[in-house]
């Protein structure tokens, strides 16, 4: 029977490493399933894109360096080509030749990245002042139209050369934020700072280039300008003061269920009044729940799935702010950008 191979996709990769002197490298890998055969050779010689010096089928500057086959069966095994850029540009097999800074090789994809970084302002609702106590009246209420706060977005830009484009790549790490520390050449940002913006190419490029120029935008809001935030909370997560007209009272024949927030006077509040973080009024004193059970006290529920609780204030007036989680986190050194 003739020797039938089959590609492994979810074993392809690429990596980006960086050298002792600080240039780029790129390596891939590929691997195949290869049945009816009980030689290693045969298997390994049945793969045309595992042949020592074979190109990468994504980009042909990178080049088969080694291949094995490991046993996975009596007449079945697994073939593994790793793929490297010769430092000649055009083979390994020459004496001396192996991945790594190709010298004077020239080749693109050794040209060090560039670096950019700015910085912009954008408007932020906010309902605290700097020392995060809540922004009310006299009476303890918050003021209608809230106020704004202007806040520095810094954004830094990596550019480099790549053996292609990956857009699954792109759109994994979309809509992410760091889950560790994010290192810079102009410093490092703690853990939820960060958020990567794009990856995409700086022009167009055709099918079968030698290299793809990409840039790598993040975007970074320091911790810093939310006071007190919870530790476990992003500067990206959504954030919202824990206020309303309705909350949690007993319930005729016990329990407890949710109604309309009253006055001492019997009569709805017509604004929203803060809740405690669990579903009651935080001033017990002037304001009541309506329930099946008539108007009463209001009752503690349980602090809603997914939010992560703040308590500010001072001199007895206090608030509860709920910091919801919208990004993902993704360890963005796995990225490998040479810094």
């Amino acid at each position: 029977m003739a020797i039938v191979y089959t590609e492994i996709w979810s074993e392809r990769n690429q990596t980006r490493s960086v050298n002792e002197d600080g240039s780029p490298n790129w390596s891939a890998t590929r691997a195949w399933d290869v049945v009816d055969t009980t030689k290693e050779d045969e298997a390994i010689n049945a793969v045309a894109e595992a042949a020592l010096d074979a190109p990468h089928d994504r980009n042909p500057i990178l080049k088969v360096k080694t291949n094995k086959a490991d046993r996975s069966g009596f007449n079945s095994f697994k073939v593994t080509a790793t793929y490297e850029i010769p430092k000649n540009g055009e083979s390994h097999s020459e004496k001396g030749e192996g991945g790594g800074d190709p010298g004077n090789s020239g080749s693109p994809l050794f040209t060090p990245p560039n670096y950019d970084f700015n910085e912009s302002e954008e408007s932020f609702a906010t309902d605290r002042d700097i020392d995060g106590n809540p922004i009310v009246n006299s009476a303890t209420e918050a003021f209608e139209g809230g106020a704004t706060q202007v806040i520095k977005i810094y954004t830094y830009t990596i550019t480099l050369n790549q053996p292609y484009y990956d857009a699954n790549q792109a759109a994994e790490y979309l809509n992410t934020v760091n889950s560790g520390v994010f290192t810079t050449p102009f410093g490092a940002f703690q853990k939820g700072e960060v958020k990567f913006s794009s990856v995409v190419p700086v022009e167009p490029f055709v099918k079968t280039a030698k290299f793809v120029r990409c840039a790598y935008s993040f975007k970074i809001l320091l911790r810093a300008f939310f006071v007190g935030m919870p530790a476990d909370a992003s500067p990206w997560d959504a954030r919202f003061l824990d206020q309303g007209t309705n909350a949690f009272g007993a319930k005729a024949g016990g329990g407890k269920e949710l109604g309309k927030i009253q006055t001492k006077a019997r009569a709805d509040v017509q604004r929203d009044i803060r809740l405690n973080g669990k579903g009651a009024p935080i001033d017990a004193d002037n304001y009541f729940v309506f329930t099946s059970a008539g108007l009463g006290a209001g009752v503690d529920n349980i602090i809603p799935p997914g939010a992560r609780v703040e308590t500010k204030g001072a001199g007895g007036i206090f608030a509860v702010f709920f910091w919801y989680r919208l990004l993902r986190e993704k360890d963005f050194g796995a990225l490998r950008l040479g810094f």
